[in-house]
């Protein structure tokens, strides 16, 4: 287990499920409790695409279950999983890395 995935709690995680006509359903992921949140830099946030200031890196335990398309709400913030990465190498550096994104105002 990292200790810097400690960092910022989790409050919610809520995954689709499938959808009723036009309406998605979705179900709440509680496996997780906290993660390390990196904001992205202004160069990565453009490269990608990305309002500056809106797109982070989040950082979770290997066997974290975290997928694309993950709504995670953290300090009242809710945050879309655009993307997951499993960073395997190495003895005890296991981790999660996921781009995550807020809405844009």
């Amino acid at each position: 287990m990292n200790t810097f995935t400690k960092q910022k709690t989790i409050t919610s995680i809520s995954r689709v499920i499938g959808y009723v006509g036009n309406l998605s359903q979705s179900t709440t992921v509680s496996s997780v409790k906290s993660c390390y949140l990196r904001p992205l830099s202004e160069i990565e946030s453009s490269t990608n695409g990305f309002q500056y200031g809106t797109s982070f890196n989040a950082i979770f335990e290997i066997a974290d279950d975290i997928r694309e398309g993950d709504k995670i709400t953290i300090g009242g913030v809710v945050y879309l999983t655009q993307g997951v990465a499993t960073h395997d190498r190495g003895f005890r550096t296991q981790y999660k890395k996921a781009l995550i994104t807020k809405p844009q105002t």
